[in-house]
């Protein structure tokens, strides 16, 4: 609810960025503020992207969609007729914020793909609200956007959870010192927590403090090879299957 009233409080620079590790909850925290801006009446339209929309041209049509559902609100009569300089100019005038989210945006980044979004930005649209998440730094510039004081950012520091996130997430399973524990060895890496609680309700007992809860239980073992080394370039894999053994 912090991070969603912080969101909801700086909705007026042009972009919001979040950028992480994985399982830091980006997505998550996208999802929720978008149903509240919609609970809210307000204009907002989702993108969800994936490697398919490497292609310049097709991202350039999904963005133009997103942005056309945006300015037209929840129930745009055409969303596919309108070209993105004519929406940019659209976004020009006064009027309501419209809120284009971008998740998932680095299964789509490429150069061409970054420098549509350079484009976008250096244009300052007045209304255009671009909501991107996304793992490490972006390929577009937002230097000149932070020093206007036109981004929001967001990093691994603002996700990560506190000991009173921790309480909420565990309830009574845990007691003071088997929080502690857990959250010395995850430092507040929220997905972490999650397995970690799921382990614990498969292993039946409340542990104090987590002994057997490794890289190697199986919740988590699972998570680092999809999410973690899968994504990872065929030359880092091959170093770290190189090297695993030291």
């Amino acid at each position: 609810s912090a991070l969603i009233a912080r969101l909801d409080h700086g909705r007026s620079p042009l972009l919001s960025l979040l950028h992480s590790p994985a399982g830091f909850g980006k997505t998550t925290l996208l999802a929720q503020f978008h149903h509240h801006l919609e609970g809210a009446g307000e204009a907002a339209a989702w993108r969800a992207l994936d490697e398919d929309d490497r292609d310049p041209e097709r991202f350039v049509a999904y963005l133009t969609s997103a942005i056309a559902r945006a300015v037209a609100g929840p129930d745009p009569a055409d969303p596919g007729t309108e070209t993105l300089a004519t929406l940019l100019n659209a976004l020009s005038t006064e009027g309501a914020p419209a809120f284009v989210f971008l998740a998932d945006y680095p299964l789509a980044q490429t150069r061409q793909n970054a420098q549509v979004i350079e484009w976008l930005l250096r244009h300052r649209p007045q209304r255009l609200r671009l909501v991107v998440a996304m793992r490490g730094r972006p390929a577009f510039p937002v230097s000149r956007l932070r020093a206007e004081g036109n981004l929001l950012e967001f990093d691994e520091e603002d996700l990560r959870f506190r000991l009173d996130d921790g309480r909420c997430l565990f309830g009574d399973e845990l007691d003071t010192a088997g929080m502690a524990a857990i959250f010395d060895r995850t430092e507040g890496w929220p997905v972490a927590l999650q397995l970690a609680r799921l382990w614990a309700s498969r292993h039946g007992d409340t542990p104090s403090p987590f002994p057997g809860f490794t890289g190697s239980a199986s919740e988590m073992a699972a998570y680092l090879a999809e999410e973690i080394v899968a994504g990872l370039p065929e030359a880092s894999r091959d170093l770290l299957l190189a090297t695993a053994i030291v």
